[in-house]
């Protein structure tokens, strides 16, 4: 009966010594999946999209539609441009560029599909990848030199998170 008695003290003590041993392996586990869990993924494009319609008119040859600065501690990343642009018969668009105001650096140029009929137009659809810092503004540029201009233009993209 004694003999007997020990087994069971030794399996009792085994059990705990493996539900002890477990418990420490399983605790690095159970922390890894609950830090996967809170950690945020600011490059996933569908966290904080961006879209902007913009419209500009002039009676010279060049017209600039801007946007609203990029807010503090945000980058935007513009990954479509489309345009529609009107200009007076005969006068045809001869540049279409995106940039950041006050940056000599043109982010996006376009090739143009144009129509004629009482006015030329000329449509844009491009695929950009242009990044602009917080308080950058992202403005987008026409010029068609001779006459007047109009354009209604639509970009897109996302906002990212830099205070991580």
């Amino acid at each position: 009966m004694n003999r007997f008695k020990n087994q069971i003290l030794l399996a009792a003590g085994f059990a705990v010594l493996a539900g002890v041993i477990s418990g420490i392996t399983a605790a690095p586990a159970i922390a890894a999946a609950i830090k996967a869990a809170l950690i945020k993924n600011v490059d996933e494009s569908g966290r904080v999209p961006y879209y902007k319609k913009l419209s500009c008119s002039s009676p010279i040859n060049i017209c600039i539609a801007s946007a609203p600065a990029v807010p503090a501690n945000m980058r935007l990343v513009i990954e479509h441009v489309g345009a529609h642009i009107q200009t007076d018969i005969g006068f045809r668009v001869e540049s279409f560029s995106m940039q950041a105001v006050n940056d000599e650096r043109a982010l996006a140029h376009a090739d143009f599909n144009t129509t004629s009929g009482l006015q030329d137009i000329s449509n844009v659809n491009a695929a950009v990848l242009a990044y602009f810092e917080p308080g950058e503004i992202p403005s987008v540029g026409v010029a068609a030199p001779g006459g007047r201009i109009g354009m209604v233009t639509v970009i897109s993209g996302y906002l990212v998170d830099l205070t991580i």
